[in-house]
């Protein structure tokens, strides 16, 4: 890997926590006193999945959530469209774009609980990502095959949807 490709990176993944840590450094709320992250196997335990509604609330929760995670998992938002984005593009497909905005925030809300997490219980200096971690990575994985979002996405350069 090219120097100039690696320092791109740092610089992406320092803006990224930055951003994402900025309103825990202006919050009364320590780490220890913020909600804990629940992992997709506890969120789902107990939900009708057979309900309509039921079943719509958790795809757009799973959405949301995988479009944070893999924004953490790469180090942020980057320039190019990666599964980050595909996963906030289908999120706002399925809200509606009238609903946006809300989208957006609750994936920045996840994305700060996922780094909270992490911080707590892994080394992000190492990349060691937890378990947690892991196991809702491979959920999200799950919904690229079952969606078929690799093919749906393939070649996109830029968003149709997302808008900064």
């Amino acid at each position: 890997m090219n120097r100039e490709l690696v320092m791109k990176k740092i610089k992406h993944f320092s803006f990224f926590v930055l951003i994402f840590l900025s309103p825990i450094n202006s919050s009364n709320d320590s780490l220890e006193n913020q909600k804990e992250l629940i992992s997709f196997f506890d969120y789902f335990e107990g939900k009708d999945l057979t309900d309509a509604n039921t079943r719509v609330e958790s795809k757009q929760y799973a959405l949301e959530k995988c479009s944070a995670l893999s924004f953490v998992w790469i180090g942020g938002d980057n320039e190019i469209f990666d599964l980050g984005d595909a996963f906030f593009e289908e999120a706002i497909v399925l809200a509606g774009m009238g609903k946006r905005q809300v989208v957006y925030d609750n994936i920045q809300g996840y994305g700060i609980d996922y780094i909270n997490h992490w911080w707590k219980y892994g080394d992000p200096n190492n990349g060691d990502y937890t378990e947690l971690m892991k196991d809702d990575m491979a959920v999200c994985l799950e919904i690229v095959e079952e969606d078929d979002l690799q093919k749906k996405y393939e070649g996109w350069k830029d968003s149709k949807l997302i808008q900064d």
